[in-house]
Parts: C-alpha cells; sequence; structure tokens
C-alpha cells in the first residue's frame, strides 16, 4: 500500500443543521443560510410548531444567533461540494442485496413545501346527509394522500394537517 500524501487541496468538514426542514419547515436551512440564499433575519424569524423561533432554538444550544447567515470567506475557498449522506431508511443494516454498500448520485432532488387552504362547512355529522356535507377534511385528505413514486416523479405525501374550527360532534369523516 502507497504511503498517504496529502491532499493537493485544503478539506473541510462542515454539517449543516435543518436541511430536511422537519422543524421550521425550511428545507435545506443551513447551507441557505451559509450560502446566502436565506436572508439571516429571515431564518432568525422562523418558529416551530410549538412557538420556538430559529434564534431562541440556536441560543438555547450555546451558539449565537448573530453568527448565522452567509459565510463568504468560507463560499471562497470551496471548490468542490461532496455531500455524505447516511441513508435512514428501513433497509439499511438488514443486509438487503438490492442496496450497495456504496452509492454515488449524480443529482438530487429538492424538497418542496406547500400550504393549502381547503374550505367547507362543518355540519353535524348525525343529521346532515351525506351528499349535502361540504366537510374540508375530505379534500384535504384527499390532497395529502401518499402517492407512490414512479421513474421521473418522487413519492409524496402530507406533513401537518391543522383543522380550524371542527367541534365535536361536528368530526370530519
Amino acid at each position: 500500500m502507497p504511503a498517504a500524501s496529502p491532499p493537493r487541496r485544503p478539506l473541510s468538514l462542515v454539517v449543516f443543521t435543518e436541511e430536511e426542514g422537519g422543524r421550521f419547515g425550511v428545507p435545506c436551512l443551513g447551507s441557505r443560510l451559509m450560502s446566502g440564499s436565506l436572508d439571516a433575519d429571515v431564518a432568525r424569524r422562523l418558529t416551530d410548531r410549538d412557538g420556538v423561533s430559529l434564534a431562541s432554538a440556536v441560543a438555547a444550544s450555546g451558539v449565537d444567533p448573530a453568527h448565522l447567515g452567509e459565510d463568504a470567506d468560507a463560499l471562497a475557498g470551496v471548490g468542490c461540494f461532496v455531500e455524505l449522506h447516511v441513508e435512514q431508511g428501513r433497509l439499511l443494516g438488514t443486509g438487503c442485496p438490492a442496496l450497495p454498500p456504496v452509492a454515488v448520485a449524480s443529482s438530487i432532488l429538492a424538497h418542496g413545501r406547500w400550504r393549502f387552504t381547503v374550505t367547507g362547512t362543518g355540519n353535524h355529522a348525525g343529521t346532515t346527509e351525506v351528499a349535502d356535507r361540504r366537510d374540508p377534511m375530505l379534500p384535504a385528505r384527499r390532497r395529502g394522500a401518499r402517492r407512490p413514486a414512479r421513474a421521473g416523479r418522487p413519492a409524496g405525501g402530507a406533513g401537518h394537517r391543522r383543522p380550524a374550527g371542527a367541534q365535536p360532534p361536528a368530526a370530519p369523516t
């Protein structure tokens, strides 16, 4: 085995947070902040479902939220970006022959987040005929139904639904 030689270019390791967008609803949050494609003031005001702001969460982890934002000096030194991603699917570690131990992707599919407002009228489930109901949860359920992946189209699903105004016994059907 040949002796190790130093790399021709410096190497850096960066760990971005919130790349899936699960807590603050913005996919690729860390990398967008570092690259400047997301304004730091806007990001600091983002809140999670419990009302905790990104600035508060960052401060609670011991980092000054004033340091969030574009890092032009770091970006100037980037010649190439390689993302190492650990698969987190249920087949990981099962010995599944369909999964190679290492794979290389030439591109990724960007995350998407959409908000839909579905309106309707809640009625008493016991006294309103089904044909007369205008329950907003039925089309909302159809809109967010998980769709299977096909060639050229990713799988999709709904993350959060927040019905407003539903009162028992005006329960969604």
